[in-house]
């Protein structure tokens, strides 16, 4: 289903770019709505609508040829940018619902659960790539995913810079939301996005060590272009602009940290001020220098890969004048006489996704299983979410080299021969076969899908000393509520006779809804030694942090929930590594920690404590049993199965890695399975096809028209009825023009 944008009321709009440019700044928006240029007033040939269509949605079907064969330019432009706003045609993959897989926590109990889980990340990434196929090939608004497309090439990263299939598919996400509106919101998003953070190291750029790579990419390939209109000056004043923007650990999302922001005056393309990255977009977009790299690019991408001068000028002010709206520079790109000119189409080579994706839409067939789609466009050297570098990828030429041909070529040839003589099966029974979820209800109590330590600690001043232990809880419920982490530690002073136990936790210990969050938000501010603002909550039995309006009844059963369940969640870090690492520290500092049965009996010393003396006592002692156990949202990270192979097996014990590959191959097959059976066939074979073309692409002249992009010489077709369909048809997709556009 399409939605009407402003997209479609621009599409005539859009080709003034043809107009002189003071001309168009002159026009108010009525006049300008009204002003339909003659190239777009002009009646669409087979050839126009194969080439538009091709360039800007993968291919044309005979629907579209039936439908717009005779009618003006404009119309076909209108239906086109339409395609921007509209919904996705399938949910999104189920992993993107869960919570991003706590690896640091993970590494930090076994090795072996932390490679297995990166390995599921693989496998969710594959997901991701099958669902944007089935998308890209089912859906009635092509042009969004072309888009898509140019956007993730526009504004890179790479998935292998942090193994995180969630932050990809939230960047993923932010491209697809953000590419309907202003270019000033799709920088902004980017600038906070973690993929983008992540992958030019701006999670290391700080006020003490700045990072330039973030900084320079944004002015080189993501704005301005290189070598236009900054200065290396201004990259070293961006670079401090955007010192702070980080990535939370626990879930990946988007963080701010003042304590490493530069707050200091910068001077950037000769404007001065406390700028932060939330001014960047403004600055970047009122440079003079700003737009022409943009639309060049854009350029290439839809019309030939050299760009007009001047209709590169031209649209640039006209892009200006809209307030840099994205579809508004849609809209004047394809309404350009560069796009409609012969001379250029045939010109540009299509990209393995376009060429694949293409023969599927433009045929109406899935000749190919999802699996092998997958595949086969990573063997043409382009593999979704990883490109090679951050430039992109290398397009045009470059996807054709004497392996990637022949690759292609015998693809080509696999796809027109299952179409033409195998019979489609859907799958329709696909997803009835994936394994059932349970139907999953939250505990009552207090469940933990995980706990991991953090820390140890002895201290020993005079006649007193100190042991404590910091503990990391994943996917917990309680009292019917699920929320993400909890980080909190206890302890336990000891002497002159006395003892002291205690509990806390600072701020942004407690998130995804965690009953204890909105507490630390109510506790008094202090500062430390270094003058730097903090919030942290602590209690003993006798008496407590100061806290506006005091605890409410669930923080003060939770916080005696885990002071009852202290003694089970450290005994459950028994194993993890993080014991060997603080004993290698400690002896290489000439120190100690104590060994995990002594801080698991100061565990059972501080719940007996809390239990049986001061403020918490009838709490405590109400407090429920831990229970165990996953819920669906932290299920992406750590599938029962891995859990379990984990548990049992060590990475280097024989079988080990054929029981991984195993579940991996069984996980992905059945998410394949998944978006297999969602594909659509319209016809089943070459015959029905034919059938639905419009009666001048029924003829052996008309059926090379209507699939490449330049006349073959060698084949001399003609106007005559078509004999030996089978035949043609096998000679025009293997034909190398077939992978031009």
């Amino acid at each position: 289903m399409k939605t009407l944008n402003r997209a479609l009321l621009a599409a005539s709009a859009a080709a003034c770019a043809l107009a002189p440019a003071a001309t168009m700044l002159a026009n108010d928006a009525s006049d300008t709505a009204a002003a339909v240029p003659a190239s777009l007033t002009q009646a669409l040939a087979l050839e126009d609508v194969r080439h538009a269509l091709t360039r800007t949605s993968f291919a044309a079907s005979p629907e579209d040829l039936q439908r717009f064969i005779g009618q003006p330019r404009a119309a076909l432009v209108a239906h086109i940018l339409d395609d921007i706003g509209a919904p996705d045609g399938q949910p999104k993959p189920d992993f993107t619902n869960h919570w991003r897989a706590p690896i640091e926590l993970l590494f930090a109990k076994s090795e072996t659960l932390a490679e297995l889980t990166i390995g599921t990340q693989y496998v969710n990434l594959s997901e991701l790539t099958a669902w944007w196929m089935v998308e890209a090939i089912n859906t009635d608004s092509p042009f969004k995913e072309q888009m898509a497309m140019f956007w993730m090439d526009h504004f890179v990263t790479s998935f292998d810079a942090h193994e995180d299939s969630l932050m990809t598919a939230r960047k993923f996400e932010t491209v697809r939301e953000t590419m309907g509106g202003s270019f000033g919101d799709m920088l902004r998003a980017q600038l906070r996005d973690p993929a983008m953070l992540v992958y030019l190291n701006n999670v290391e750029n700080t006020a003490e060590a700045p990072n330039e790579n973030l900084a320079r990419e944004v002015l080189e390939l993501f704005t301005l272009g290189q070598g236009r209109g900054y200065s290396e000056q201004d990259i070293r004043e961006v670079a401090r602009a955007l010192t702070g923007q980080s990535v939370r650990e626990d879930d990946g999302s988007f963080m701010f940290d003042p304590a490493q922001h530069d707050g200091g005056r910068k001077t950037i393309f000769g404007q001065t001020g406390a700028f932060s990255a939330d001014d960047l977009p403004d600055l970047i977009l009122s440079n003079t220098a700003f737009g022409p790299y943009i639309v060049e690019k854009m350029w290439r991408f839809f019309i030939s890969d050299q760009p007009d001068p001047a209709q590169v000028a031209a649209l640039t002010a006209q892009w200006r004048a809209s307030g840099w709206d994205l579809p508004t520079l849609y809209a004047g790109m394809l309404s350009t006489e560069g796009f409609w000119n012969p001379s250029n189409q045939g010109t540009l080579v299509k990209s393995p996704w376009e060429l694949y994706i293409g023969f599927a839409r433009t045929f109406g067939t899935v000749p190919l299983t999802v699996e092998d789609m997958h595949d086969v466009t990573i063997d043409g050297g382009q593999q979704a979410f990883l490109p090679p570098n951050v430039a992109g990828w290398n397009e045009g030429p470059a996807w054709i080299t004497d392996a990637t041909l022949a690759q292609r070529t015998a693809t080509l040839r696999e796809m027109a021969e299952v179409w033409t003589f195998d019979r489609y099966e859907p799958e329709t029974d696909a997803a009835a076969a994936l394994p059932v979820s349970q139907t999953f209800t939250e505990t009552s109590g207090l469940r933990v899908g995980l706990a991991g330590l953090d820390w140890v600690w002895t201290e020993v001043e005079d006649d007193w000393s100190d042991t404590g232990v910091s503990l990391t809880l994943y996917d917990v419920g309680f009292q019917g509520q699920t929320f993400h982490t909890v980080r909190f530690w206890i302890g336990l002073g000891e002497g002159e006779g006395e003892s002291e136990p205690y509990f806390g936790i600072e701020a942004g210990a407690c998130t995804g809804g965690c009953p204890l969050s909105t507490l630390i938000e109510r506790v008094e501010a202090e500062r430390d030694e270094d003058g730097e603002v903090y919030r942290e909550f602590w209690l003993t039995p006798w008496e407590a942090s100061d806290v506006r309006g005091g605890l409410a009844s669930q923080e003060r059963d939770f916080i005696a929930a885990l002071i009852k369940a202290a003694p089970a969640l450290i005994a459950q870090t028994r194993d993890d590594e993080t014991w060997r690492y603080m004993q290698a520290e400690a002896e290489a500092e000439g120190l100690s920690v104590p060994s995990f049965t002594k801080t698991e009996r100061v565990g059972k010393q501080i719940a007996r404590a809390f239990a049986g003396r001061g403020t918490l006592t009838r709490a405590t002692k109400a407090a429920p049993a831990i229970q165990w156990g996953t819920s669906p949202k932290g299920q992406a990270g750590l599938p029962v199965e891995l859990l379990a192979l984990a548990g049992t097996t060590d990475m280097n014990a024989n079988g080990f890695e054929e029981q991984a590959d195993a579940f991996y191959i069984s996980a992905a097959q059945q998410r394949a399975a998944l978006y297999q059976a969602r594909l659509e066939e319209t016809f089943a074979d070459p015959n029905a096809w034919f059938d639905a073309l419009p009666a001048q692409a029924q003829t052996s002249a008309g059926l090379e028209v209507t699939l490449l992009p330049i006349r073959n010489p060698a084949l001399a077709t003609s106007d005559r009825a078509v004999e030996g369909l089978d035949e043609l048809l096998f000679a025009l997709i293997l034909d190398p023009r077939f992978q031009l556009k």
